[in-house]
This record gives C-alpha cells, structure tokens and sequence, in this order.
C-alpha cells in the first residue's frame, strides 16, 4: 500500500508483475523482520489511512487515468477476493 500511495501521489507509475511484487514484498518482509507485530500492525495502520487519503484525493480526471484507476481497485476491492477462503467467505 505504501507504494501505491507513493506511485498515485507523484502520479507516476510502476509496471508490476507477479516476480517484481514478490521480490519487493520479500524485501519488505525482511525489513520489518526485527520490528515485531505491534509496530507491523501499527505502519499496516497507517498505509491504509495513507491509503485512503490518497484515494480521497484523487479528483475525476486522475482516477480515470487506467494506472490509477487500478490501484484504487487493487487496494480496495479487487484484491480481497485472494484472501475470501482465509476469511471463511466461500464463492
């Protein structure tokens, strides 16, 4: 989310696929390796009000922006459904 935040905010945007994602979330994992799970929980916290802000913010015209327009998606809805079986939610 921090990156998204980032990438929505300078208006310039990454081309993502399933090993840059991973690599990067492996790099952040073992940057927060030594924090522990308060302070996890905490900057997870904050990413989303980030988040949610940055969303808020967008006006009309830079959500129609198809880069944007994803990572709005993403962060919100599109990106649950990988996590529905964990939840318990069956489709």
């Amino acid at each position: 989310m921090q990156e998204a935040v980032r990438e929505l905010e300078a208006d310039r945007y990454e081309n993502w696929n399933a090993q840059s994602i991973q690599a990067f979330n492996d790099r952040a994992v073992e940057a927060h390796r030594l924090v522990g799970p308060e302070a996890m929980l905490d900057e997870l916290d904050a990413s989303h009000r980030r988040m949610r802000d940055a969303i808020a913010g967008l006006s009309d015209e830079r959500l129609m922006k198809e880069k944007a327009f994803d990572i709005v998606a993403w962060c919100t809805y599109l990106h649950w459904e990988e996590h529905f079986a964990e939840l318990g939610i069956r489709i």
